[in-house]
């Protein structure tokens, strides 16, 4: 977290920075025209906030992942994580499902 602060802080502060650069680069250091400090601080939150857009969207994605619970298997605890769908292992619950269950709402009977 700190380092996502950082960079939006250093994003907002680069107009401010290109723009002392070029000032102390000129021939004239005379202070007669002020800093364009609206103009900078607008370029600079422009900034700022299409890092806070695009930084996700080019995060590397999920896609065809499912999530493993953690689960306790043979004195282990298994942690959770990500992994291919198809290898995801459902835990069972130990109650089985007679297949004469009786339905619990008239509207579970239309159903079938």
């Amino acid at each position: 977290m700190v380092k996502r602060i950082l960079l939006e802080l250093a994003l907002f502060l680069t107009p401010f920075l290109i723009f002392f650069i070029y000032r102390s680069a000129s021939r004239e250091l005379s202070v007669r025209d002020r800093w364009p400090i609206t103009m900078l601080v607008i370029v600079g939150t422009v900034l700022a906030v299409a890092a806070l857009i695009v930084t996700p969207l080019l995060a590397p994605s999920d896609d065809g992942k499912c999530f493993q619970a953690a689960r306790y298997e043979n004195g282990e605890t298994i942690p959770a994580k990500r992994i291919p769908c198809d290898e995801v292992t459902v835990p069972e619950t130990g109650t089985v499902e007679s297949p004469e269950q009786q339905p619990v709402a008239p509207r579970d009977e239309t159903v079938r």
